[in-house]
């Protein structure tokens, strides 16, 4: 019984709350199914891929743009081809990139391209 009591209580207070919380709202000219349930939209900016331009885009995109964003990519420091090329061979060989034999090449210059020094 005292149970019963108890959860008379909290849900009653439920109750007068939410129909209280609903008044408000009415009066403040806001329509309670504008709050309850309804789907909002945002607008959020483009942004891109981020990833720049040069030769072997496609492939890095590709290759390298299932972990990594374009504008990671240009947060990084330049850095000579040797350590270009140590990266890549991470990415396959320490965290197993997918990067295919053939594709390294093509990676490595276009790194070097947007990112490189000699």
């Amino acid at each position: 019984m005292k149970r019963a009591i108890i959860l008379s209580a909290v849900l009653g207070g439920a109750v007068c709350a939410w129909v209280g919380g609903a008044r408000v709202r009415a009066a403040e000219g806001v329509a309670p199914a504008q709050i309850q349930g309804s789907v909002r939209r945002i607008e959020l900016p483009e942004m891109g891929n981020g990833w720049p331009e040069g030769p072997g885009k496609d492939v890095v995109e590709v290759q390298c743009g299932v972990c990594h964003s374009g504008r990671y990519l240009t947060m990084q420091p330049t850095f000579p081809r040797k350590t270009w090329e140590a990266q890549v061979e991470k990415m396959r060989k320490v965290f197993g990139a997918p990067i295919p034999d053939q594709s390294v090449p093509g990676i490595v210059e276009y790194l070097m391209k947007v990112r490189g020094r000699e």
